[in-house]
């Protein structure tokens, strides 16, 4: 007789139990009630060393960023920073665009919906389509690049 493959699901680094997803910052498995920043080390003890750096470049407020699940699939991601310079921004004052990722991953034979929140700073928002602020500086240097090879081209042709 055939036996059928097993598939083992993975257990919470934390407590044991079935898991419920990964943490995107410590790639630990995790359960839903470990899934948070705040319940699983090494993230708890990197946020609490890192609080007085987590801050608004703009304004100074501190900001914190959250992690949770509402199902054994479904995971929210908020890093509170801005995906064009990397920088903390806070939610209320400097978030001058946001929007919602969703990116689907797979674990074994499960799979796991991760809802990552994109938010950007008011320099960045106006600069998104290029990739931000740091997206933009690597367009600016690939064009400069394009264009000395061009200029180059050009000498060696005419000269």
């Amino acid at each position: 007789m055939a036996q059928a493959d097993v598939y083992p699901i993975p257990s919470c680094a934390e407590c044991g139990i079935q898991s419920a997803g990964k943490c995107p910052t410590c790639h630990r498995s995790l359960c839903l009630d470990h899934f948070p920043l705040e319940a699983h080390q090494p993230c708890a003890t990197r946020g609490v060393e890192r609080a007085t750096l987590m801050n608004c470049y703009i304004c100074g407020d501190p900001v914190k960023p959250q992690q949770w699940s509402t199902a054994v699939f479904a995971h929210y991601i908020d890093a509170h920073t801005c995906a064009g310079c990397h920088r903390y921004i806070c939610n209320d004052k400097h978030t001058a665009h946001q929007h919602e990722d969703i990116a689907i991953r797979r674990d074994g034979v499960r799979s796991h919906r991760y809802h990552v929140t994109k938010r950007y700073c008011p320099t960045c928002a106006r600069l998104r389509i290029f990739g931000g602020l740091i997206g933009a500086g690597w367009w600016a240097a690939g064009l400069i690049v394009v264009l000395a090879m061009a200029f180059i081209v050009a000498r060696l042709a005419l000269g």
